[in-house]
């Protein structure tokens, strides 16, 4: 598993140092827009986009006719095509909300842990739905969850910023949510499994 996931990035290296540039600039932007207040909206979008930037890559990729004849040849078990690309995007989560992190600290703009949890949070879940879409479907129609997203994360804030409406999670019940997305992630997990190895197979 650890080659496909090596296989994964270094064939696309080039989107990598892209979306790390992306959660390094954001955390800059914010500074220099003096925008400390909306840091949820940084902590959600920037790993967001990050993270969809490569892993969409990836799958687009693997989702091509020589690329899908190639991995059937590898004397690799069919689960492991399907686990190596949920790490693939849960590296991608982990990295950017660490680099935008630090970033953030080196540039005094407010950590919000309960953005750091709720965006993790979401993004597990995104992905889950995203990962058994691709490997039920293919990547075109996983890909239409993106601007799902998208429109419904802007329409969202659109109507949290006029309505003046001030969201306060406590930490206790974020944890408690956070397991449910984990829960949810693992039950989407093996559901992917199975519908990938009987499409290949």
């Amino acid at each position: 598993m650890f080659i496909l996931i090596k296989k994964d990035f270094s064939f696309n290296w080039k989107y990598l140092l892209l979306a790390i540039a992306i959660s390094m600039i954001a955390p800059i932007g914010f500074a220099i827009e003096d925008a400390g207040s909306f840091a949820y909206w940084m902590y959600f979008f920037t790993p967001y986009m990050a993270s969809a930037y490569i892993v969409n890559r990836i799958c687009y990729i693997d989702d091509s006719p020589i690329t899908r004849y190639f991995l059937n040849t590898l004397p690799i078990k069919k689960s492991l095509l399907v686990i190596s690309k949920y790490v693939d995007s849960l590296i991608s989560i982990v990295v950017s909300l660490c680099i935008l992190t630090i970033f953030s600290l080196i540039l005094s703009l407010p950590i919000s842990f309960s953005s750091i949890i709720l965006s993790l949070s979401f993004l597990i879940l995104y992905y889950s739905i995203y990962m058994f879409l691709y490997f039920v479907y293919d990547y075109s129609f996983a890909q239409k969850t993106t601007m799902i997203v998208i429109f419904t994360s802007v329409g969202f804030m659109i109507f949290i910023n006029r309505s003046n409406i001030n969201i306060d999670i406590k930490i206790l019940d974020q944890w408690y949510f956070l397991l449910a997305i984990f829960l949810f992630a693992i039950i989407a997990f093996f559901l992917s499994i199975k519908a990938t190895v009987k499409k290949l197979s």
